[in-house]
């Protein structure tokens, strides 16, 4: 009965302690997380990469990765293009298929 209340006790301890943990987490805001946001925003302003983004890979060295999907090959090439671009030191990786419309 003892080992009982005492699992008891830790279950309501761990339930009351995971509802009260402070809600959601934030991103941490670096510089290199702020200038990915920044590149995001050019790529999507431009209506043929409206299904691509940018995440980070990893954050030093910063490599990143252009994720998503483009509705033609001639897209993709522009895509490749653009971010020569925005960004000439090469440090990503394009991983973005074609869909059809």
């Amino acid at each position: 009965m003892c080992v009982i209340a005492i699992g008891l006790i830790w279950l309501l301890i761990y339930v009351g302690s995971s509802l009260t943990s402070g809600g959601r987490s934030t991103p941490r805001e670096t510089t290199e997380s702020k200038l990915v946001h920044d590149l995001t925003l050019k790529l999507i302003a431009d209506p043929r990469f409206a299904d691509t983004s940018i995440g980070i890979v990893t954050e030093r060295p910063l490599a990143m990765k252009v994720a998503g999907g483009v509705k033609s090959a001639k897209d993709l090439e522009a895509l490749k293009m653009f971010m020569k671009e925005i960004r000439p030191e090469g440090d990503y990786e394009i991983d973005v298929e074609l869909i059809s419309p």
